[in-house]
């Protein structure tokens, strides 16, 4: 059955090759789980999401293509049909081998009822090449791609592991044309509500790629709108919390002889001592402090205590610590300006 998976998604990858198109959106787990497409809230709508639909009503150029990828939809051609006779009345229906496809004059849709794999120790299928193939496809032919997956992967580390094998002007047309996730880290399970999250776009067309910018480009964006905002303090806060945990679970662990958990990722190795672990978490919490800051999450006398309680980490309890420097910031969301700066 994998081996058959494999080659549908070698036939849906020609198929993307062959077809001429300005936005593909890929969603993965996507099949409705309701009775009846009028029952389909437009929040939950995954099939043609608000965002897609906003493309193909606002922009009469363009040429989308749509791809959806799950198991579920091996019982659900009937409900599809209606949907689409709904949503897309010029566009006729045909299947090729296992595929359903939608097709008008600017939109086809292909429905594949496959599952979507991402390795891991229970499961060692791997279907992520084929985003690394969509990804290169539009950046070599200039179509922007959104990927949404509605299972609850989380996608970053995906996300940022294609993007860093990119350099200089390949890596830039990457950012501004692949997009993973809508809801930009916040809203990632299998109900992202599609009418609050879509993409957001620089003032030429590009995506404004929050997940793949810098702490000093995250921080020019900051109060420039406030949904961007919400997401950024989300986002921002759920980074100090990993940077503190992460961090200083390591430095316990180094201090009780045990193994560490995250070597390599945040500076320090196997063999670096608690101090020097300490010191790589004052750095790394250092460069997004800015950002809570300026979004109201980080009170100005907290960088004084923080200060004082990196210099007090052989004199405090380190459990005690630890709550110390987690209690600094404020996790109740402030009101954000309504206006661009």
């Amino acid at each position: 059955m994998e081996g058959g998976t494999d080659t549908m998604y070698e036939t849906l990858l020609r198929f993307v090759n062959q077809t001429p198109k300005t936005f593909f959106y890929f969603g993965v787990g996507s099949c409705p789980h309701v009775e009846s497409p009028e029952k389909l809230e437009p929040k939950y709508d995954q099939l043609l999401p608000c965002f897609v639909k906003d493309i193909y009503q606002t922009k009469p150029s363009s040429r989308l293509q749509v791809i959806h990828v799950d198991p579920a939809f091996a019982n659900q051609q009937s409900f599809l049909k209606a949907y689409f006779a709904l949503h897309l009345s010029d566009a006729f229906f045909y299947e090729h081998d296992e595929l359903m496809i939608w097709e008008s004059q600017r939109i086809q849709v292909i429905i594949a009822p496959i599952r979507f794999s991402h390795p891991n120790r229970y499961d060692t299928q791997d279907s992520t090449w084929f985003l690394d193939a969509l990804s290169e496809e539009a950046i070599v032919n200039g179509f922007q791609i959104v990927y949404q997956e509605y299972t609850g992967q989380e996608m970053r580390p995906l996300f940022l592991r294609l993007y860093n094998q990119y350099e200089g002007n390949l890596k830039d047309r990457f950012r501004r044309q692949v997009l993973f996730d809508v809801s930009y880290g916040t809203d990632t399970g299998c109900s992202t509500d599609l009418v609050k999250f879509k993409p957001f776009y620089e003032p030429d067309g590009s995506f404004l790629n929050l997940q793949l910018y810098s702490q000093e480009e995250l921080l020019k964006r900051i109060n420039t709108h406030p949904a961007i905002n919400e997401i950024l303090f989300k986002t921002t806060l759920g980074n100090y919390r990993k940077l503190l945990n992460d961090i200083h679970v390591d430095y316990r662990r180094k201090q009780n002889g045990d193994p560490l958990f995250h070597p390599n990722q945040y500076g320090y190795t196997d063999r670096s001592s608690p101090a020097e672990i300490m010191e790589c978490l004052r750095r790394e919490l250092y460069q997004v402090i800015p950002q809570l800051q300026k979004l109201g999450a980080f009170p100005r006398d907290a960088m004084e205590k923080l200060e004082q309680y990196f210099q007090q980490t052989q004199t405090i309890d380190r459990y005690k610590w630890y709550e110390l420097v987690f209690n600094l910031v404020k996790f109740e969301q402030p009101p954000f300006p309504a206006t661009v700066q």
